[in-house]
């Protein structure tokens, strides 16, 4: 079995649970130009803390292909590339009641092979009355989608998308999960 786990460690939920409860002052990313996505990076101002969600690829074996994946991460680090886009201000100005972290689980068999694929696909922030989320925008691609509303787990990229790409494979299970960190 090849096993393939690009899940937020353990260091990173710790950074988003030190947020809840906090105030988010405001985010800063890309503006949108033809879609509600933006590369490479988010930017979270606290009261008393700045923290970064990147977006970046890595090369990883996906589905027996050596693929450069993209992968989410929460940092405090600020990378020089922040310094070469033009982040645009978005005011919050809310204390977070909770943060939902949405990890996938992919299991797909074919007759040769098996995999196993566990992904961070995204973060969900809740402020009560409405939430902001970040979505890995594909697996391929260093974009993240930004939206704003209610029950935003509803608009994250359906299952479906994903077992329509596996024709051949004699099994195929896909396991959403969203993790509240309150």
């Amino acid at each position: 079995m090849h096993d393939l786990k690009i899940i937020l460690r353990e260091e990173e939920l710790m950074t988003l649970k030190n947020m809840i409860g906090k105030k988010l002052v405001k985010y800063e990313h890309e503006e949108f130009i033809f879609t509600d996505t933006v590369s490479n990076v988010v930017r979270f101002d606290m009261e008393d803390d700045v923290s970064f969600l990147y977006c970046f690829t890595e090369e990883h074996d996906y589905y027996g292909t050596a693929e450069d994946v993209a992968v989410l991460s929460i940092e405090k680090v600020k990378y020089p590339i922040v310094d070469n886009k033009h982040l645009i201000s978005m005011p919050v100005d809310e204390d977070i009641k909770n943060i939902y972290v949405v990890n996938d689980s992919q299991r797909v068999k074919y007759p040769d092979e098996e995999y196993s694929v566990d992904v961070t696909r995204g973060i969900i922030i809740d402020f009560g009355e409405y939430q902001i989320s970040f979505e890995k925008y594909s697996w391929m691609m260093e974009e993240i989608a930004v939206k704003r509303g209610y029950d935003l787990i509803e608009r994250f990229t359906p299952v479906d998308d994903f077992v329509s790409r596996h024709s051949g494979a004699t099994d195929i299970s896909y396991n959403r999960e969203v993790v509240s960190l309150k």
